[in-house]
């Protein structure tokens, strides 16, 4: 498993979104303006991220993309 996760922001919704990812999931972030990097390193559960997402807004890919941390 990734031990990252970054959400990049599309437009001016994105954050609305991803706050409330943060809020749900309670991982650690860092935001560089047009994307968050949320950390797995040392999460005790597993988090599904699509369905937090799909949770928190059903058209979240309209507002976050999803970016391979590589």
């Amino acid at each position: 498993m990734a031990d990252q996760i970054i959400l990049t922001k599309l437009d001016d919704e994105a954050d609305r979104i991803l706050d409330a990812f943060e809020e749900q999931t309670g991982l650690e972030f860092d935001d560089d303006g047009d994307s968050r990097t949320f950390h797995l390193d040392g999460v005790d559960h597993p988090v599904d991220v699509v369905q937090t997402l799909n949770d928190i807004d059903e058209d979240w890919t309209e507002h976050v993309g999803l970016k391979d941390p590589s």
